[in-house]
C-alpha cells in the first residue's frame, strides 16, 4: 500500500531552480521511484520524520531508479533526493 508520497518542488514564479521529476509506482511488493532529471546520479534520504534524515543512511542512485519494498501497513515515510 502507497500511502502518501510528496514531492517538495517550486511555486509558480519562484526563481529557485525546480528539483528532479519523480514519480512513484507500485510493482508487486515494490514501490518504485523513477527520478527524471536528464541525467546525473542522486543521494535519496528516507526517514519516518519530516525533518530529521540521516547522512549516513542515504543511498546513491545512478540510473534514475530507486526501490523499496511496500510497507503492509499504512505509514508515512518521508523521501529527500538530493
Amino acid at each position: 500500500i502507497l500511502g502518501v508520497f510528496a514531492v517538495l518542488g517550486t511555486m509558480p514564479g519562484d526563481s529557485r531552480e525546480a528539483g528532479p521529476n519523480v514519480i512513484a509506482s507500485r510493482s508487486g511488493n515494490r514501490v518504485v521511484f523513477t527520478i527524471a532529471n536528464g541525467g546525473g546520479g542522486h543521494l535519496v534520504y528516507r526517514s519516518t520524520e519530516a525533518n530529521r534524515f540521516d547522512p549516513g543512511g542515504a543511498v546513491r542512485i545512478t540510473d534514475g531508479e530507486f526501490e523499496v519494498p511496500a510497507a503492509e501497513e499504512a505509514r508515512v515515510v518521508f523521501y529527500r533526493i538530493d
